[in-house]
């Protein structure tokens, strides 16, 4: 039984800060609940620990760490950055992942439609639009992170500012999730047909 994403991220910012103590609550804490639920935790349990200095890149060795075989989506990275946002302004540590990102983690979102000759997924997809919209500039496939944080620090400095704005991201996803559920032969059907799917609008990709 895996760790939850979460836990592993909590983990990380609690070594990063030398507070040896919480890191280790928080695998306790973990392998406890997998114990009570029944889960065998397997025998060989292998925790790597990685020191960085403050001129290391902690966002590259996330990308270079990921070894599940699938390339990290960039909503991947943006999940990550937010959560390190979090422990930045010590907001509620708990009630985040429920409240403003486990919806994106689901099949739908996930799974990859056409874009032209590109495959994408929704979330990526979404979040491409949504920067656009929100800076009212063009924003290239390659630049969705970059810009993402960019757009976000500034909004995130504090935790009830932080959390109006990833409120306001899960209501535009909701509302862009709404558009697909709608038939074909809808107005909204057929925007949604139209622009996401036969995109006749192209954000355009450093390719």
């Amino acid at each position: 039984m895996p760790a939850p994403w979460y836990t592993e991220q909590a983990a990380i910012v609690y070594r990063k800060q030398k507070n040896f103590v919480a890191e280790v609550r928080i695998l306790q804490r973990w392998i406890d609940a997998a114990r009570r639920n029944g889960c065998a935790v397997q025998s060989r349990l292998c925790v790597v620990a990685i020191n960085l200095s403050g001129h290391d890149d902690d966002q590259l060795i996330f990308e270079t760490l990921n070894d599940r075989g699938a390339p990290l989506l960039k909503a991947d990275l943006i999940k990550n950055w937010i959560f390190q946002q979090r422990e930045k302004i010590r907001a509620e540590t708990d009630t985040w992942p429920d409240q403003f990102w486990n919806d994106f983690d689901d099949d739908w979102w996930r799974e990859e439609t056409s874009q032209g000759r590109h495959m994408r997924s929704r979330i990526d997809t979404f979040l491409q639009y949504w920067l656009t919209m929100r800076t009212r500039d063009e924003v290239l496939t390659d630049d969705v992170f970059r810009t993402f944080t960019e757009y976000a620090a500034d909004r995130m400095s504090a935790p009830a500012a932080a959390e109006g704005f990833l409120a306001a991201l899960l209501r535009d996803a909701e509302k862009f999730r709404s558009m697909a559920d709608n038939p074909a032969d809808t107005e909204v059907g057929r925007f949604h047909q139209r622009v996401v799917q036969e995109l006749r609008w192209r954000p355009r990709c450093r390719c």
